[in-house]
């Protein structure tokens, strides 16, 4: 049997966005290859595996970020898994506060698997859950690893065609 993972990417969004943003997110929804909203990948994939590794080995510079931003660092996000029978989804976490237990924020998207998520449901994450984060600084995307991973097994043109849709840079 594979168990089959969700990564929603585009939810990169926090309280300050801007509304062109919304504009990109809502215009994606209806994308249906390299939709930055919603990209399916087999669970057990070792690029994938290193990326999350590579997230939580860094986690502390983005705790350091979030708790103190600079002017130019914003829209602070979290991917964590959610599981609902055999389904397993990996969804970001906006609005954050990070403290004894962990992170608090609000699901960023609703998931598609996981019915008892909603968009905007408030929601406690300890740090071990944690398989990615993210956040901008100017605009210029930072973490992200998964993200990244899935950048990078795209052709030149679908590349391209994927970052003139996103409101930040990949570098």
């Amino acid at each position: 049997m594979h168990r089959r993972i969700i990564i929603l990417l585009g939810p990169l969004i926090h309280m300050r966005i801007i509304p062109s943003l919304f504009a990109i997110v809502f215009w994606c929804i209806g994308c249906e290859r390299n939709d930055p909203m919603k990209v399916t990948m087999v669970a057990r994939d070792p690029q994938l595996e290193a990326a999350s590794a590579e997230a939580r080995s860094s986690i502390t510079n983005f705790i350091t970020a979030l708790r103190s931003p600079a002017a130019n660092q914003s829209n602070f996000v979290i991917c964590v898994e959610f599981t609902s029978g055999h389904a397993m989804e990996a969804v970001w976490i906006g609005y954050l506060r990070y403290g004894e237990k962990g992170f608090d924020g609000l699901v960023a998207t609703a998931p598609k698997s996981i019915p008892r998520l909603t968009n905007n449901q408030p929601v406690q994450m300890p740090l071990s859950r944690v398989i990615d984060w993210a956040y901008m600084e100017d605009d210029r995307l930072i973490g992200g690893f998964a993200e990244r991973v899935r950048r990078s097994r795209m052709s030149e043109s679908d590349r391209q065609s994927y970052d003139a849709r996103l409101p930040y840079r990949i570098e």
